[in-house]
């Protein structure tokens, strides 16, 4: 039963490590009251292909679609709870 929650926590693991290794883009953000700005890595485009890259081959995508409602739900608990911690 939570197989489909590991494969989330491991797959919100893999965006994150993509994020970090894959080139990118600094882009300036807000600017703060102390004057500095917030800088950003603008890389999603190529981490959302290759992780669509990746999905597809390491397994079949009728597991996605099987589990679409649990995977959902547990996304949104996830960034629940994560933003509720802010």
């Amino acid at each position: 039963m939570c197989v489909p929650y590991v494969r989330g926590v491991a797959r919100m693991c893999a965006q994150v490590f993509l994020e970090r290794i894959l080139p990118y883009k600094e882009g300036k953000g807000v600017r703060l009251s102390t004057g500095d700005t917030l800088s950003y890595r603008i890389n999603g485009h190529l981490t959302l292909w290759l992780a669509v890259f990746i999905c597809e081959h390491a397994f079949t995508l009728t597991y996605l679609y099987d589990n679409y409602v649990k995977l959902a739900v547990y996304f949104v608990l996830c960034l629940f709870f994560v933003f509720s911690l802010c």
